[in-house]
C-alpha cells in the first residue's frame, strides 16, 4: 500500500497493511515564516518516513491577537 492508501482505508475503516504512522513537533526557530516552517515540515518527513504530515502552526498563534 502506499501511504495515501493506508491513510484512506484506515479513515474508511477497511482493511491496511499496517497501521498508518505520524507524529509531530514544533519547529520553534522555523514557524514564524510559512515558508521555513513548509522547509522543516518536508525535512521531518523525509527524515522519518511517515505516512501523513501534521501541520504544526506557530505554537503560540491563539494568543497573537491578544497583544
Amino acid at each position: 500500500m502506499t501511504k495515501r492508501e493506508r491513510v484512506e482505508a484506515a479513515v474508511h475503516g477497511r482493511p491496511v497493511d499496517r497501521v498508518p504512522v505520524s507524529f509531530w513537533r514544533h519547529h520553534p526557530h522555523e514557524e514564524m515564516r510559512a515558508e521555513t516552517l513548509a522547509d522543516a515540515l518536508a525535512v521531518f518527513q523525509r527524515r522519518h518516513d511517515l505516512d501523513f504530515v501534521k501541520m504544526m502552526p506557530n505554537a503560540c498563534y491563539y494568543t497573537e491577537d491578544w497583544g
